[in-house]
Order: C-alpha cells, then sequence, then structure tokens
C-alpha cells in the first residue's frame, strides 16, 4: 500500500512538471521506515526533518502551513497478531489525527475504521456500490463489520 501511494504522488508530481504546473496532491507523503531503504523492517522510527523538508517542498518554499500523511508500515505478528500489540492498536485510534488502520494479506485487506471496547469496526475495501450523487446514504456501509481485536 505505501508503494501505491508513493507511485501516485511520484506521477502526479511528474505531471505537474511536464505542464510546468503546481502539484494537485493536496498533501506530503512520508513513509516511517525502520532501515533508510524501508525494506529491512525494524523499528519505525519518525524522523522530523524529514517530514519537515516534504511539506516545505510541497508548499515550495512557503512557510505555511501544510497537511502530511504519515504511512507507517508494520508487520504485527505472522499469522495472527501478536495480542501485546492490541492496547497500542486500540490507542492509535485515541488520536483525532488517525485515519485508521489498512492491512491484512494479498486477496484479504481490511479497513480498521475504530474499534469499540475489544472490537474493530472494519470496511473490506474489495466491496464497491454503485455511487448517488447528492445521498449521504452511499456514504456508509450499510452492515457495519467488526471482529475481536485478539
Amino acid at each position: 500500500m505505501c508503494r501505491a501511494w508513493q507511485t501516485l504522488i511520484r506521477t502526479n508530481r511528474e505531471k505537474a512538471e511536464d505542464l510546468n504546473g503546481k502539484e494537485h496532491f493536496p498533501m506530503a507523503l512520508y513513509v516511517v521506515s525502520g532501515d533508510e531503504d524501508g525494506e529491512r523492517g525494524g523499528a519505525p522510527v519518525v524522523c522530523i526533518d524529514v517530514a519537515a523538508q516534504l511539506c516545505c517542498a510541497l508548499n515550495k518554499g512557503q512557510m505555511t502551513w501544510s497537511p502530511i500523511l504519515l504511512l507507517v508500515p508494520l508487520v504485527l505478528g505472522v499469522d495472527k497478531t501478536n495480542p501485546r500489540y492490541i492496547p497500542l492498536l486500540k490507542e492509535t485510534f485515541t488520536f483525532p489525527q488517525s485515519l485508521g488502520i489498512l492491512g491484512g494479506k494479498p486477496g484479504t485487506s481490511t479497513y480498521i475504521a475504530g474499534v469499540q471496547d475489544d472490537r474493530a469496526l472494519y470496511l473490506d475495501p474489495h466491496d464497491v456500490q454503485m455511487v448517488k450523487l447528492h445521498s449521504c446514504l452511499y456514504f456508509f456501509s450499510i452492515y457495519p463489520r467488526s471482529t475481536h481485536l485478539s
């Protein structure tokens, strides 16, 4: 997923450069990794200087606020989530800036939008529905799904 976001932003940047225009992507992107090349894992480390440089580049050097999307790739277990991570995952949803958790295995992805008690509220990104303009009903799942966090 991180590679998909990086490719989307790089393509947008290249198109903007070709047209001598401004990028249309509304935020900077920073993929947090535990190693320089981001491939070997390890403890995720956020480098504030790198994040600030990305935001500055997005604003073309102007000293204005710019949004940044932090993606933190993690392995939470081999076959199932390690129980020691569950309290920390739940705490992630207490941050007002949290956009949720996207993960899974090939063909079985899940987007966890929130938690309630010991249950994760999730959406399946593979479920699609028709769009109807001017109706908020179609922005919500008719059948909310949940699963135990353990």
